[in-house]
């Protein structure tokens, strides 16, 4: 699956991995921020460091995956 980071100067980059896990603050799940992710089987663009509050988007790219596989968006 393709992974895109959107950061809030507009760069953005895609990591390719075989699965991916994010969760959100529970202190202030309001907001939605991302606090932390999970991936596995990373084949392109592995993020060593990633300042989180400077995200504003992670999206999942399904254009690259199989019709009959998992297209769900979480």
């Amino acid at each position: 699956m393709t992974i895109r980071w959107v950061f809030k100067n507009g760069y953005t980059f895609d990591t390719v991995c075989e699965e991916f896990e994010s969760t959100v603050n529970k202190i202030a799940i309001d907001n939605g921020m991302i606090s932390g992710y999970k991936a596995s089987g990373i084949t392109k663009n592995k993020p060593v460091g990633i300042d989180l509050t400077e995200l504003i988007a992670v999206i999942r790219i399904t254009e690259d995956e199989d019709a009959g596989g998992d297209n769900d968006a979480g």
